[in-house]
């Protein structure tokens, strides 16, 4: 090849490189943020596929379909308590641990059952408690459980029908078809009929042992007095205490920094960049684009965006919106609370519209064994939107340590005997109140 040949070559080659170098840097600088190699995203991989002739654009996940957006909330959607009644043996489960594997070994069957409910229709109080007799699978919440927000974390498809709340949970294996009845927080009780056929429900026992309890509408002492799905026994209730302590006593070391950092990054702050001073008070405060965050001495957050005057007020919301403004919350809680809960557990308490604001309020708490901690402002913590954008959020720093010490209290059967005879309560649960760092549980009536 002739000396003319060759510089013409190493020209066209030297083109050629120049031309792809700013192809590449365009892609990654002007088309999207800058993201790793590899990246299917990446404009570096989109630029490979167009040289090689395969098409550079990406399917969009469907949100609100996929289990993976929801795995994060499950820990909230726990029921507080079960019931599985073979006719032949009575299982309770009220122990953490216990709802938990029973909820995960069923979470296959109750997904199908959601997924496939139809054909709904109101039952009376007989045919409630008619079904209580039978072969059932029964899920108590500890507070008012969106179905619809139910659904989606169990990747079951969103029914409009269904869009209501709901406190109880049962599946009727009184049939070779397996019956969905749900009670909402007003009272009206809900039968489906599904899709799901021949289960066993003996499966689901594992290693757990029947108990000597019934539900409440089969005992003749406490019939009427308390809800017909309270579950009673003779037998002594043990309840732990609890020490209640500030997540953060000592905003100088290092571990502190840790948790600090770990909740700013779940409310969109960028750690490395933040702006931080101390006011007069001792109250640490964190400023940045996302908004602001205090963090009181006594372990009090209050974090605001410093939009929602330039947002319009919310006056109804698709239930997706809702769905993903419960998840959102659910997922700062997941990240930022719950690690530091100690022997605690989060549940969802509630979720409306408040009318006053304009905002979609989201409000979590806490519970020991599926028994409710009363909180300082009654939340562990309570999230505000507009639309999907998180405008307000507070929540409470606190850790919950078994101290050692169990009380025994009343036998549920006399505690719901003990009430009047003229008005049944609305429930009947053990609850803890906080005094002097400590939290102490009793039998609490709701009127």
């Amino acid at each position: 090849m002739s000396e003319k040949n060759k510089r013409l070559v190493k020209n066209i080659l030297i083109i050629l490189l120049l031309i792809s170098a700013g192809g590449l840097t365009w892609l990654n600088w002007f088309y999207d943020p800058p993201q790793v190699a590899g990246d299917a995203d990446s404009g570096i991989a989109r630029f490979i596929d167009a040289l090689f002739g395969q098409d550079p654009g990406r399917e969009d996940t469907s949100a609100y379909s996929e289990y993976e957006e929801y795995a994060y909330t499950l820990s909230a959607v726990y029921p507080a308590s079960a019931v599985l009644n073979t006719q032949d043996a009575f299982y309770y489960y009220d122990q953490r641990e216990d709802i938990e594997t029973l909820f995960d070994r069923t979470l296959v069957v109750l997904a199908t059952a959601l997924d496939t409910a139809r054909s709904g229709k109101l039952l009376n109080i007989g045919e409630w408690r008619s079904l209580l007799y039978g072969p059932s699978l029964l899920f108590h919440f500890s507070g008012e459980m969106p179905l619809y927000y139910f659904m989606a974390s169990l990747s079951a498809s969103q029914n409009a029908d269904m869009d209501y709340t709901v406190s109880d949970l049962l599946l009727d294996f009184s049939e070779d078809a397996v019956q969905l009845v749900v009670k909402s927080i007003e009272g009206d009780i809900y039968a489906y009929d599904t899709d799901l056929r021949g289960i066993e429900l003996e499966s689901f026992c594992g290693e757990k042992e029947p108990v000597e309890a019934q539900f409440a509408c089969h005992n003749a002492y406490t019939i009427n007095r308390v809800p017909d799905e309270t579950v009673v026994s003779t037998q002594p209730v043990s309840a732990d205490r609890l020490t209640v302590s500030p997540v953060l006593t000592d905003f100088a070391a290092a571990e502190s920094e840790r948790i600090i950092n770990t909740i700013l990054d779940s409310f969109g702050f960028n750690t490395y960049t933040v702006n931080s001073y101390i006011e007069s008070n001792a109250t640490r405060v964190y400023v940045e684009e996302a908004g602001t965050l205090r963090i009181t001495q006594d372990g009090m957050l209050v974090f605001d965006n410093g939009a929602q005057d330039e947002l319009k007020p919310m006056s109804g919301m698709d239930m997706q919106v809702r769905t993903q403004n419960i998840a959102q919350g659910a997922l700062i809680v997941e990240q930022a609370i719950l690690p530091y809960l100690g022997d605690a557990s989060v549940f969802l308490l509630r979720q409306y519209h408040d009318e006053l604001s304009g905002n979609y309020i989201v409000v979590f708490s806490a519970s020991y064994n599926g028994n409710k901690i009363n909180l300082p402002g009654g939340y562990l913590a309570r999230f505000e939107f507009r639309g999907t954008q998180l405008v307000k959020a507070y929540a409470n720093l606190s850790t919950f340590l078994y101290n050692g010490i169990t009380d025994i209290l009343l036998p549920s059967v006399y505690a719901a005997s003990a009430v009047g005879n003229k008005t049944a309560v609305t429930q009947l649960e053990v609850r803890y109140t906080i005094q002097n760092g400590s939290a102490k549980a009793a039998w609490y009536y709701g009127d």
